[in-house]
């Protein structure tokens, strides 16, 4: 069942409790409360259509909110999955798994039961389980491209590079303008030490982000933000950094994408890139502040003592 079918019968199923109920100012209570649900789950639905968030402190109040609100209404699929995500954006992975599985018993053919519950198990981590649920989706229909994408991230965070570039690509070709299979396949290639083809795929998924308003075939969260949605497009352009200084001769081009990368979201890694391609042009002055700017903020070097100095050992920076 789509997400639009599912809205579809949660909206009959009020309309039809409500006409089945009698007196005249039962009935106005009754379609006060089925006005106020309604958009509840509006507000709510239009709040992850932006992004899949996990502990997104920006957004606790609004998923204090949709909790406390859906926690007083009885439970079906629709609300089931709201509550998973409210409370897995809280960080809250075990009460967020406790109504995805709800939600999984209620419809075991309900697909974005199935995602919702993969990304809390990914987040516990239980990656089994969230291997599992993501089979469990292209058993339901073989050619999602929101299970093969995250069946990709996962083969890709274990390693398995090669294998990781293969479902990429052949997920490229039932959609070829999909951000994140260029954006997946990119770091695996970076990951890989392939630096131009990472380049070609990182290049190409910025393009379409600026481009496109895609959505998923699961759910409007699942495709171009499947795990935060405002921090992708800063490591995408910390990949390229890395990318261009790796090949050599692009040292300028680097530091444009460390610079993006570092307006979008501020954090260690990226200065720490931005460092290192100031180290190779030759600019110790700025190297040293990038990198003491990433360890103000959290980077946390190896560090160990020679001759009464510290010494950085990823070799940037020396300082007493």
């Amino acid at each position: 069942m789509t997400i639009k079918q599912t809205s579809k019968t949660f909206l009959s199923v009020m309309a039809l409790t409500a006409a089945l109920l009698t007196g005249y100012s039962n009935q106005k209570l009754v379609a006060k409360e089925r006005v106020n649900t309604s958009k509840e789950m509006e507000e709510a639905k239009s709040l992850f259509s932006k992004g899949l968030y996990a502990g997104d402190t920006k957004h606790t109040d609004k998923f204090h909110a949709i909790i406390n609100s859906l926690k007083k209404k009885p439970e079906n699929l629709d609300s089931l999955i709201l509550l998973a995500k409210a409370n897995y954006g809280l960080g809250d992975y075990e009460t967020a798994l406790s109504f995805a599985n709800k939600a999984v018993v209620s419809n075991d053919s309900n697909q974005e039961a199935y995602f919702i519950r993969g990304q809390i198990n990914l987040r516990k981590p239980d990656w089994i389980s969230a291997l599992n649920d993501f089979r469990k989706i292209l058993e339901l229909n073989p050619n999602s491209i929101d299970a093969q994408t995250m069946l990709g991230y996962m083969e890709s965070g274990s390693g398995n590079y090669k294998t990781a570039i293969d479902r990429f690509t052949k997920t490229l070709e039932m959609d070829p303008n999909n951000s994140n299979l260029y954006a997946y396949r990119g770091h695996s290639n970076y990951l890989l030490k392939d630096y131009q083809k990472s380049i070609n795929d990182i290049t190409k998924a910025l393009e379409i982000e600026s481009k496109s308003d895609q959505k998923g075939d699961i759910a409007n969260f699942a495709r171009t933000r499947l795990i935060d949605p405002s921090i992708p497009v800063a490591v995408l352009y910390t990949t390229l950094c890395s990318s261009y200084s790796n090949l050599g001769d692009h040292s300028n081009a680097a530091l444009q994408a460390c610079t993006k990368a570092i307006e979008i979201d501020p954090e260690p890694f990226t200065y720490l890139a931005s460092a290192k391609v100031k180290m190779s042009q030759g600019d110790f002055g700025g190297s040293c502040s990038d990198y003491k700017k990433a360890i103000s903020i959290g980077y946390q070097p190896i560090t160990l003592k020679e001759r009464g100095r510290k010494v950085l050992l990823d070799g940037l920076c020396l300082f007493k």
